[in-house]
């Protein structure tokens, strides 16, 4: 059987595989993604295109070194009024952005590439649409002092999966896309290739 590895390091997205019954291994990329993301946005590049382009660098560089495994790929970007986030560098950054998010709707673009020795075989981009709660300040520095600087590691600085805050809501799309993989149509592609059985979708 193939070996499926998930270039990322990601605890969520590692969770959600788990979660779903998928055998693998996890190789960190290590890629620059402050950089390259800059440059895709001076290109004029969409939301969902930085996140593909992300994703598929990160399959890549993986592949290059698992050419015999399946390589997972991952990328999230949010967009909001027509601009880009990714993550916040520091709790003042992220407490500003939850601020700017209140009570606002945005998207959430989660990418997954695969490449297969050295070649993309699958790509999927799920977007899901939310609405920010409309928090004051006194439950945002609640919010923010509980979670820590763990929050920085999630695009848009909320998790859904929180019971004790209700940060965000979701409007249209599925809450492993909030979380950072899109991972129904994954699973359809690796009960494909009998990766997963059925039962696992």
């Amino acid at each position: 059987m193939k070996r499926v590895v998930l270039a990322s390091g990601s605890k969520t997205r590692r969770m959600l595989l788990e979660k779903a019954g998928v055998s693998f291994d996890v190789e960190v990329p290590g890629i620059d993604e402050e950089s390259l993301t800059a440059a895709l946005r001076e290109d004029g590049a969409t939301a969902r295109s930085i996140a593909e382009v992300i994703a598929e660098y990160k399959s890549r560089k993986i592949s290059a070194r698992r050419p015999r495994c399946l390589v997972i790929g991952c990328d999230q970007v949010l967009e909001f009024n027509g601009q880009t986030y990714g993550k916040c560098k520091t709790q003042g950054e992220a407490r500003q952005f939850l601020q700017m998010l209140r009570g606002e709707r945005h998207k959430l673009h989660s990418a997954a590439v695969i490449y297969e020795r050295a070649r993309p075989v699958w790509r999927h981009i799920g977007t899901a649409e939310l609405r920010a709660a409309y928090v004051d300040d006194s439950f945002l520095d609640e919010y923010l002092a509980g979670k820590g600087d763990q929050i920085l590691g999630s695009v848009g600085c909320y998790h859904i999966e929180d019971t004790e805050y209700s940060m965000v809501s979701i409007e249209r799309g599925e809450v492993s896309v909030v979380m950072g993989l899109p991972l129904s149509q994954l699973l359809g592609y690796l009960v494909e290739r009998g990766i997963v059985n059925n039962d696992s979708k």
